[in-house]
């Protein structure tokens, strides 16, 4: 009789390599600074590559709960890495983030000196294998968020 544990499964490999690259960032930013933890810089990544989101667009891509993105959208405000401001959208009135110089200053010192831990993967992977996995784990976690009816809110 085979037994199939969840310990030697793929959804278990997915999460446990999801957990070693969050713990391999958050070491690799600690080394780098204490201004931020590895939550805020992925509110910082995420602000950059898309500004004016809203806290509940911001969780959304985050992974995080409304409140628990809140606390670190104070905090980054606090430290003058962020700025939030009331935009009309939809006939709404939301608040909405943006990156300020300080903060994008932080951030791309921060991208600067993570590109050797960077330089260091691509020697293992590829950009091609990188971007192929992407597509494949989008592709599997599509297909369990439809077969489920999964929805972050």
């Amino acid at each position: 009789m085979n037994q199939n544990f969840y310990i030697d499964s793929f959804p278990y490999e997915i999460e446990l390599t999801a957990r070693v690259c969050h713990e391999n960032a958050r070491q690799l930013l600690e080394s780098i600074t204490d201004e931020i933890s590895i939550d805020e810089f992925a509110i910082l990544d995420t602000l950059t590559a898309r500004s004016g989101l809203s806290q509940a667009d911001l969780a959304r891509l985050i992974l995080k709960g409304k409140a628990h993105t809140g606390r670190f959208l104070i905090s980054l405000e606090e430290k003058g890495f962020i700025e939030r401001h009331i935009e009309e959208k939809n006939g709404k009135l939301i608040k909405v983030s943006d990156v300020t110089p300080k903060g994008k200053k932080l951030y791309n010192d921060i991208v600067e000196r993570f590109k050797p831990a960077v330089e260091k993967f691509d020697k293992i992977i590829s950009q091609e294998q990188c971007k192929m996995i992407i597509k494949n784990l989008k592709n599997f976690r599509e297909a369990i968020e439809k077969a489920r009816n999964i929805v972050f809110e």
